[in-house]
Order: structure tokens, then C-alpha cells, then sequence
């Protein structure tokens, strides 16, 4: 039967004064005057088996009883006897007023259910898809839905399931369309759905996801460009917005191509101030308009032919009463607009959405901080010096903290020499990665004035209290000297490092004292020094201790499985490394872990030169003659002469004040010339001004003028004076 058939056929029976059979007797019961809302809410809630309210007592305690005239209905009305008796006289007239409004006003779900379904519907499921529609309006309207407003919602209806059946849209689409005013509500799916992640553009995917198609054929959400970089989500100023589009959804396969390569996600928009996308955000209100003042187009093409002149909402997102951006949806104009408990649904799917676009957004924010700070306070970059291969690891505690208290550290020496440092502080998150930072610069700052490893501890030590007294640390210090192979080591309640010999045999050095972490009031002496040479290709390991126990090992364990995996010392370091990660990485609950790992290569012969010589006045010439031949087999004869004459000095002094053994060294990388000179006194040298009449001091002026960089620093029996020239 069609849709006129049906209206006849209930406008004549209306006519016929048979009232049980026109209309569901709810409606009297519900009908309300212009004071307010009519009918029990709490009557839904009770007849909801049945899908129909209770009109009277009777009805409200499931009675039914069967119609006055039913022997009379002809068979083609005998769905007639499912409307529910009405016992009273007072209900009768009720019901006939009601019946009299229905005459002008058929119910549109009813013909809905018709067309959408192809026959007409029997009275108990119209009954139900009335009471559905029409409470979904009163709920989204706060007030009962005009006969006006009711008819309008028909013809939505009706048109939405002509069009979702002939284009084939698919079952979610085809039974949402024209019912998700009272159906279907998004938010039983939000939460199960959406929030999978705390990434800020898979959680906005997630969102528009949800809502197309069963609320639009295409949804966006734009968040302002200044929320994203971390500068705030204030209120927008006047003029322009700027909004980065970070997802997007559309039903229609081409239209969502011409959408990507037009309107890309992540493309920075300029939305000018008249927009409705500029005008939900100033006003904190949802706005229902077309799409229009749409953004230029990324590819050249047309994005306004594309979607302007469809029925749009423009949700704003909004958190706290800060504004993070705007969420939009549009529909195919076949479709219709967007009808009040849709715009409600919308309004709570946006609220809820902002929430999770928030949570993302303060996460990724705080990684990004993160990151900044672990680049900051860990190096990116370790150029390791002439005679040794470097490689290392770090990894956080867990996958959510990208930097703790651990670090490591390698830092060029004067001389050629290079200090190798791993350091743990206790705790983790930002207040021991603070204490890290400040602890790697005070250990860069003691080195820079060449201190031995045990005075260094010493310094950290009287510093830590100030830099936080709560916390302590761990720490090992190394100086190795390439020209020598000579390894000076000194740890503060460290774990003890490894050496890996050629043949892959393992040592532990215990040998090293331990002393008291850094922060429990070591003094000066507590910790002790190391000197061990280190043999060519040998491996030199530094690590924390989270590499090694967790809770289903401890230490002396670790240290084991650890020298397991250095066995074989002549594959690459980067995979020597690898493999210890994997290996003895065994939970996720682990602590900060940090590994250093070191390759001793002997310096090329062509590279380095030493002389022993007495310290006796007739050398100086000797000095000269040795750094001249050296230079000449360099291929360096043009620093010959500023060379000769800053040896000569140095030597010179040195003969002078100390007296005794004096060590010459000449060494050149790849963009400097090295020469040192050691004596047996630990009287530093002073540059002092020289006046015009003075015999002395003119030596270390004539270094200081014309060498790169010069320095000296302290030896167990003296002193080196050293200096450098570049060469490239």
C-alpha cells in the first residue's frame, strides 16, 4: 500500500468513528496543552515492552482488553485489535480530540515506516516509531513537537530512506538514515571506538570515523595552528584563524580523493573571520549553515565545488572554556539537513571529542618537552678521537618516558685524550632528568680544566647537595690516552666497568675502588683511581645498572649474562651493542638504561712521535732538530719554523725550573698539530705581562701569540705544557 492509500484509508476510518482503530490510544494520554509537556515519562519506562505508553490506569497495569465494534471490522482491519481498550468515559473523550488533531495531522512515522519498507506498517510498530520521534523532539525541542514540526520530520524521513535505498548506502546508513533523531546515538560507540591511542591525529581520525555515515556524509576536524605548536588555545583574535586540518572522513570513495589531494590533512588554513568556522569558535556555539568560505585549494582545484552549498554544522571544540579548534559536518543536499536531536547528539559527540583531542594534545606536548630535553642534556653526537671506535644505547625506563636519570658522555681531553663518563641518577621522570642535565654540565666543566677522574667525583660530590639534596648519583669516570693506551678510572658507587680482551676473555674490574655515591658526603680521598693499559682491540665497557638486574636478576647475574654477550669482540660495535640490548633487556618494568661501549685501535706510526731526553741545556738544539726531520716526513714543512720556535721555548723552561727527564710528543689529526712537553715540577706557567726591560716570561708570550690553543695540566711526578696549530 502507498502513502496515499494509507492516509485514505485512515482519514475514512476517522471518519467512520471508530477510534480505537484510527490511532494509538497514547496520544490522548500524551497530548499536553500549552502549559507544558502532557502524559507520565515514567509510562514509557513501564509499557516499553509493548512500545507504547499507558494511557490509564488500566493500560499502565498491562491490562487490554479487545475493542467495542471488533466483530465488526472487516479482515483487512483486523490489526485493529492490537490497540489497548479504553475503559473510562473520560478517556474516550480524551481520545477523540486526539483523533480529531490526528485527522489533520498523520503521524509521520507511520508513512516513514511505509516507505521506507515498502508496505504499510502494522499499528503496534507505528505505534512505536511514533512515540520514538516524537519524544526524540521533545527531548531535543524541551518541548512537545507542533503538528507542523512532526510533518516536516515525515518528509525528512521519508526522503532520507528513498535516497539511502536507491544509492545503495550501506546498512548502517541505511537504518540510521531519518531515525538518528531517536535510534541511534553515537556516543555508545564514542567510548568504546575513540581513544585508542594518545595520539592527537589518530584519536581526531577515530572521531570522524564514527560519526560518517550514520551522521553526515563528511565530517573535519580543524584544530588553530596555535594549540598544535604548544603556544595555548586562548579565544581566537579578530581577524583570520589559522586551522590545521588534522582529519577528515567522507562516505563518497571520489569525493574522498578530491578531498586529500585538495584539502590535505596537516595543511596549515587561513579561515577568514566571517566563516562559520570562525564563528562557532568566537561564539562557543554550535552553528548550523552550508559549507562555504571554504580554504583555497592545495592542488589547484576547486574546493568550493566540492562542498559548498551543503547543509553543514559547525561544532566547536571546546575545553574549560578554552577553544582548540572546530569539528564540521556536512551532508548531500538528497540527504536533508540536520534535524534538532541530531544537532543535541552532535553537540555531546564534539564535548566528549574535545575532552580526547585534549588528553592527546597535553600528552604529545609533554613528549615533545621530553624529547627537547633529552636532546639537550644527552649527546646527539659523539666524535670519538684518533685510536678509538665508539658506540652506545639509551633507553628510558619505559615507553613512556623518553629521558631519565641516566647519561653518558664523551668528551675530548687536551692532548689527543678523551674522558668516557656514564652517570645514573636515582628516580626517574623530569626531576632526575633535571639533576642529570646539571651533573653532565658540571662533569664537562671540571674536565675542561683537566682534573684527574678521582677529583672530578670529588667536585661532584661537594656539588650535589646544592643541585638537589633529595637525590644521589651514581657515576664512573675514565680518561684514556690514545698515544700511551694508558686508561685512568675512578667510580662513585658505580657499577664496576668491563674489559673484553682480544681472544673475547672478560674482566670485571672490582679493582676499581667503589666509593660512596655522589650526594652522600664523600670527602676528598674517598674515591680511588685505577690506571690499567689497555690492550690494542680490546673492549672497554661502561653501562648503568638497569642493563644488568631487574627484578628477575641482580647485579652479579647481569654482570654475567653482560660478559656472555661481549664474547665475540671483533664484530662491529653497533651489533655488539644491539645484541646486549636484546639480550639482557628482559621486561618492560626495567629501570634507565644507558651502555657505552669502547674499541682501543693503536695510533698509525705516521701519526705520533715521543723522544726521552735529559734535561740538559745542549737539547734545546737536539728539540729542534727532531721536530724539523718530523715535520718534513708529515709533509708539514710549513709550520717548521713556528714550531722549532715554540719547542725550543717550552724545553727551554723546562730545563730551567724543573730540571731532570724532560718528554717531548708531537702528534697531528686530522685538522690540528699536537705538541707536548713534560717536566718534573707541577709549578703551573703564568702569562704575565712583559714589560719592556724583562728577560723572563717571553716564552709562554710567544705561545700564547702564535699557537691555536695552549694549556698544560697536572701528572702524577709534574706537568705537561701543551699547545696546538690547525693545519688544514
Amino acid at each position: 500500500m502507498g502513502v496515499n492509500g494509507m492516509e485514505s484509508t485512515v482519514r475514512t476510518a476517522l471518519a467512520g468513528g471508530r477510534p480505537d482503530r484510527a490511532t494509538p490510544p497514547e496520544v490522548g494520554a500524551t497530548r499536553a496543552g500549552p502549559g507544558g509537556r502532557g502524559g507520565s515519562r515514567g509510562g514509557e519506562r513501564d509499557g516499553a515492552g509493548s512500545g507504547r505508553r499507558a494511557g490509564s490506569a488500566a493500560r499502565g497495569r498491562g491490562e487490554s482488553q479487545p475493542s467495542h465494534d471488533m466483530a465488526a471490522q472487516p479482515p483487512g482491519d483486523a490489526a485493529g485489535a492490537g490497540n489497548v481498550a479504553i475503559e473510562d468515559r473520560a478517556d474516550i473523550e480524551a481520545q477523540a480530540t486526539d483523533q480529531a488533531d490526528f485527522e489533520t495531522h498523520p503521524t509521520d512515522s507511520q508513512f516513514a515506516h511505509e516507505n521506507a519498507e515498502g508496505q504499510p506498517a502494522s499499528p503496534p510498530s507505528t505505534e512505536a516509531a511514533f512515540h520514538r520521534d516524537r519524544f526524540a523532539h521533545e527531548n531535543a525541542e524541551g518541548e512537545s513537537a507542533s503538528p507542523r514540526s512532526t510533518e516536516a520530520a515525515f518528509h525528512r524521513d521519508r526522503f532520507a530512506h528513498e535516497n539511502a535505498e536507491r544509492d545503495g548506502l550501506p546498512g548502517s546508513l541505511g537504518e540510521r538514515a531519518g531515525r538518528g533523531r531517536g535510534g541511534w546515538d553515537p556516543l555508545d560507540e564514542l567510548a568504546v571506538r575513540v581513544g585508542s591511542t594518545l595520539d592527537p591525529a589518530i584519536t581526531a581520525q577515530e572521531v570522524v570515523d564514527l560519526v560518517v555515515p550514520g551522521f553526515a556524509d563528511h565530517a573535519s576536524i580543524l584544530l588553530r595552528e596555535s594549540v598544535l605548536s604548544g603556544a595555548g588555545a586562548s579565544e581566537p583574535r579578530d581577524g583570520p584563524v589559522r586551522l590545521v586540518r588534522l582529519a577528515f572522513s567522507a562516505w563518497d570513495a571520489t569525493l574522498a580523493e578530491r578531498l586529500r589531494a585538495a584539502w590535505p590533512v596537516g595543511r596549515v588554513t587561513v579561515v577568514p573571520e566571517h566563516s562559520p568556522c570562525v564563528k562557532a569558535m568566537r561564539s562557543h556555539e554550535v552553528i548550523i549553515d552550508t559549507m562555504h568560505s571554504l580554504p583555497s585549494s592545495a592542488d589547484g582545484s576547486d574546493v568550493d565545488q566540492l562542498l559548498a552549498g551543503r547543509p553543514a554544522v559547525y561544532a566547536p571544540l571546546l575545553v574549560g572554556g578554552r577553544v582548540l579548534g572546530v569539528m564540521l559536518f556536512s551532508r548531500n543536499p538528497a540527504r536533508g539537513g540536520f534535524c534538532p536531536a541530531e544537532i543535541a547528539s552532535i553537540e555531546r559527540v564534539a564535548a566528549r571529542a574535545s575532552i580526547w583531542m585534549d588528553n592527546a594534545r597535553l600528552h604529545d606536548q609533554l613528549r615533545h618537552t621530553a624529547i627537547s630535553m633529552q636532546k639537550a642534556m644527552l649527546p646527539t653526537k659523539l666524535s670519538a678521537p684518533a685510536g678509538l671506535e665508539i658506540a652506545h644505547r639509551y633507553l628510558p625506563g619505559s615507553d613512556m618516558a623518553v629521558v631519565g636519570g641516566d647519561w653518558f658522555d664523551v668528551i675530548a681531553l687536551s692532548g689527543g685524550r678523551v674522558a668516557l663518563v656514564v652517570g645514573d641518577v636515582m628516580g626517574h621522570g623530569t626531576q632526575a632528568a633535571s639533576v642529570m642535565g646539571q651533573l653532565r654540565t658540571a662533569v664537562r666543566t671540571l674536565a675542561a680544566v683537566d682534573l684527574p677522574p678521582a677529583e672530578v667525583l670529588a667536585h661532584l660530590d661537594d656539588l650535589m647537595p646544592d643541585i638537589d639534596d633529595s637525590l644521589f648519583a651514581t657515576c664512573v669516570y675514565a680518561v684514556y690516552d690514545p698515544a700511551t693506551q694508558q686508561c685512568s678510572i675512578s667510580r662513585a658507587g658505580h657499577v664496576p666497568p668491563l674489559v673484553v680482551r682480544p681472544d673475547g676473555k672478560t674482566e670485571v674490574l672490582h679493582q676499581v675502588a667503589p666509593g660512596l655515591p655522589l650526594g652522600l658526603g664523600g670527602a676528598m680521598g674517598t674515591f680511588g683511581t685505577l690506571d690499567i693499559e689497555l690492550p690494542d682491540d680490546s673492549l672497554f665497557v661502561l653501562c648503568t645498572d638497569g642493563l644488568l638486574e631487574n627484578k628477575a636478576r641482580d647485579i652479579d647475574s647481569g654482570l654475567n649474562l653482560l660478559r656472555a654477550n661481549l664474547a665475540d669482540p671483533g664484530r662491529p660495535l653497533q651489533e655488539i651493542c644491539d645484541q646486549v640490548v636484546k639480550e639482557l633487556d628482559l621486561t618492560k618494568d626495567r629501570d634507565d638504561i644507558a651502555l657505552l661501549i669502547s674499541r682501543v685501535h693503536p695510533l698509525p706510526p705516521d701519526r705520533s712521535a715521543a723522544w726521552r731526553l735529559p734535561g740538559e741545556p745542549r737539547q734545546v738544539a737536539h728539540c729542534r732538530r727532531l721536530v724539523r726531520d718530523t715535520l718534513a716526513a708529515w709533509s708539514l714543512t710549513a709550520f717548521t719554523e713556528t714550531v722549532e720556535l715554540l719547542v725550543s721555548e717550552l724545553v727551554t723552561n723546562a730545563i730551567q725550573h724543573a730540571g731532570g727527564e724532560i718528554r717531548l710528543r708531537l702528534q697531528r689529526d686530522e685538522g690540528a698539530l699536537l705538541c707536548e712537553v713534560c717536566d718534573q715540577t707541577r709549578t703551573p706557567p703564568e702569562l704575565q705581562e712583559l714589560s719592556a726591560p724583562a728577560e723572563r716570561g717571553r716564552g709562554i708570550l710567544l705561545v700564547n701569540e702564535l699557537s691555536g690553543k695552549w694549556g698544560h695540566r697536572r701528572t702524577a711526578s709534574g706537568k705537561i705544557v701543551w699547545f696546538t696549530l690547525p693545519i688544514e
